[in-house]
């Protein structure tokens, strides 16, 4: 232990500085000047001591607030990422609360209009009259028709028409999509047409030609086909009060009349085909 420039042996009778002579060749010291010297290096080694416990305590005191200030960070970490989560599921669960909210008034919304609105179809008494068929000199094929309409519903209708396409055909496969192009066509222009009240009856003031749109061969009949069917398919548009477009759809095949039979022909011009329209299909929106 250094003490006052020279190196002290605590627990001996002697302290001998460094750098100066031994006993043999020099005068010892008084016992008092030795004892002094004990009693300096002994101070010393208890302040060198006392620092080296200072120094230990310092260095754990400053683990510990080490691993104090990490688990604090780890803890808020943890906070936040709990808080985090939680406000992920509350947020999630406000989704769903608002999608089924959403829903449900979807739903109620949708349920006020069926019960709110007009329907449309045609009279079960005479759902539509026509003149025979007509093949004339250039091929062409048509029918003139009359409908007769009900509003079935307990409100009013508006821009309501009538609307009518013949088909003439072999393979009757795509009919159905052919039918909903053509209430597709009657809803076209929202700001012509007619108004219905409840209850009443509405009848097509002019008889109206109906035109054969397409000749569909059956182009895998073996041999081929000579004659055809032909289909009327009518439609009755209209819009309700909140202008959401309706459509009554109905397909007609022919038959001759006053016999059921359903009529076959052939494409040859110049022909008048007294014809009846039986309900095939029908549908609406």
């Amino acid at each position: 232990m250094v003490a006052e420039k020279g190196r002290c042996n605590i627990g001996t009778d002697q302290a001998v500085p460094r750098g100066t002579a031994t006993a043999k060749t020099k005068t010892a010291r008084t016992p008092s000047r030795a004892a002094g010297l004990r009693g300096t290096c002994w101070q010393a080694w208890e302040a060198h001591q006392t620092r080296k416990d200072t120094q230990v305590q310092f260095e754990q005191a400053q683990r510990r607030a080490d691993r104090e200030v990490e688990q604090a960070r780890k803890d808020a970490r943890d906070s936040v990422d709990i808080q985090t989560k939680l406000a992920d599921r509350s947020a999630e669960q406000a989704k769903r609360s608002a999608d089924a909210a959403t829903v449900s008034n979807k739903i109620a919304v949708d349920a006020m209009r069926q019960g709110q609105r007009p329907w449309i179809g045609p009279d079960i008494k005479m759902p539509v009259v026509t003149g025979p068929l007509i093949i004339d000199e250039r091929g062409m094929i048509s029918t003139n028709y009359q409908m007769t309409a009900v509003n079935y519903g307990s409100y009013g209708a508006n821009n309501i028409n009538f609307w009518a396409q013949l088909y003439v055909a072999q393979d009757i496969t795509t009919i159905w999509d052919r039918a909903k192009y053509a209430c597709s066509m009657a809803t076209q222009n929202p700001t012509m047409g007619r108004i219905m009240f409840p209850g009443q009856e509405r009848l097509m003031t002019n008889s109206w030609p109906a035109v054969a749109m397409d000749v569909i061969r059956n182009t895998r009949a073996t041999p081929p086909q000579k004659e055809f069917q032909v289909y009327l398919l009518t439609c009755i548009a209209y819009r309700d009060q909140f202008s959401t477009p309706h459509h009554t759809g109905t397909i007609f095949r022919s038959v001759r009349p006053n016999a059921g039979e359903t009529i076959m022909f052939d494409l040859s011009p110049k022909q008048a085909i007294p014809v009846e329209w039986r309900e095939w299909h029908s549908f609406l929106d």
